[in-house]
């Protein structure tokens, strides 16, 4: 992880950081992508995409091919993004960087590449998320990852692709995720209803009175 926690220093300067601000912060890092090579034409962006790349590959390295493994950096993914502001940009590039080594590590996590389709869409890479919305539709194909395939196939001006989507989400027989409600704590609570012989006293109880 060293990489995706130095990748963050180049995003707190400017694009184009003196060269030798450059070669200062490479110096003093752990990961050694940059270090010996010629700085002159890179950037802040470039370094940070060459740091992430090294992350991706470390990620998937040390997961294997674990779906559990793959399932925890789907989360960490999301909890990235989640938790940064709106305009942060590098964690959004952190959460593509696990999203993307998610679905290397398994190739058969429709989730991975639903999450990894958002991350696409949201970064403006529609065409790549269209890839990995329709794979997600391939592994599991639910209305949920129709919609999104169909608004990644509209943006991109796929028509085909979008009529083939709408077909199969007026199809009933299409599998629809289970709808979640949303209880406040008093609900929640009123929903609990012990079982009669867990409510009767012991003989202890029934001793004491």
């Amino acid at each position: 992880l060293d990489a995706i926690r130095e990748s963050r220093e180049f995003s707190r300067t400017d694009d184009a950081v003196d060269q030798n601000a450059l070669l200062q912060m490479v110096a003093v890092h752990k990961t050694n992508t940059l270090k010996n090579q010629p700085l002159d034409e890179v950037s802040t962006s470039n370094a940070i995409e060459a740091y992430l790349k090294l992350a991706q590959e470390n990620l998937i390295a040390a997961c294997g091919t674990f779906p559990e493994a793959s399932d925890a950096l789907v989360l960490l993914g999301k909890i990235e993004k989640q938790m940064a502001a709106p305009a942060d940009t590098h964690a959004a590039a952190v959460a593509l960087t696990c999203h993307r080594a998610a679905v290397v590590v398994d190739s058969q996590n429709a989730i991975a590449h639903r999450e990894l389709g958002k991350a696409l869409y949201g970064q403006g890479l529609v065409d790549q998320a269209a890839w990995a919305f329709a794979k997600a539709v391939e592994l599991q194909p639910t209305r949920d990852h129709y919609h999104l395939l169909m608004q990644a196939s509209r943006k991109i001006g796929d028509l085909d692709t979008v009529r083939e989507c709408q077909v199969a989400i007026d199809d009933p027989r299409l599998v629809s995720p289970l709808p979640l409600q949303h209880l406040d704590a008093a609900t929640f609570a009123a929903t609990y209803k012990p079982e009669a012989s867990k409510m009767r006293p012991s003989s202890g109880d029934q001793n004491a009175t």
